[in-house]
């Protein structure tokens, strides 16, 4: 397939095509005479401009698509900790504790003030990770939030009694 580029909008045309699909121009034609037959064609006062490089060329509907779905999906996992705050010191604690090769994560409330919590942490790790030997782990988490309307963050970890 012959491929022509757009004299006006630098667009791709299929070297069959007479006219380009996005502008409307002829394709057979030089610039001038391109911006000249479709402004007489699209009727007086219509002349075109010649635009400065192909548009949707660099940013496509599928690329944009993409790209958007790809920030937001990287927000919400950058986020996840802060969001799951607001549903109580366990899901932040969920959120942030959770790794993907641990496994039985139990996560139990010791102690709930207004703006203060503690908890136990407990998990099986395959690998000696802070702990000295890989198995059972347990961690004490401290969660605290400012204020009654802020999300519950984890403020400090601890593997001692």
């Amino acid at each position: 397939m012959a491929v022509l580029t757009c004299p006006l909008c630098a667009w791709r045309v299929n070297a069959a095509a007479t006219h380009c699909p996005q502008c409307g121009a002829d394709v057979h034609l030089e610039s001038s005479a391109a911006r000249t037959e479709l402004a007489r064609r699209l009727g007086p006062g219509a002349v075109p401009s010649a635009p400065a490089a192909a548009p949707g060329r660099l940013l496509t509907r599928r690329r944009l698509t993409v790209l958007v779905t790809l920030a937001v999906l990287v927000v919400l996992v950058l986020a996840l900790p802060l969001i799951a705050g607001y549903f109580g010191p366990t899901a932040a604690v969920y959120a942030t504790d959770w790794r993907p090769w641990r496994s039985h994560l139990k996560v139990q409330l010791t102690h709930a003030g207004s703006r203060d919590a503690s908890l136990t942490v407990s998990y099986h790790d395959p690998w000696p990770g802070t702990g000295l030997s890989p198995g059972l782990q347990f961690f004490f988490v401290y969660a605290h939030r400012g204020a009654s309307w802020l999300p519950w963050t984890v403020s400090s970890q601890g593997t001692g009694p």
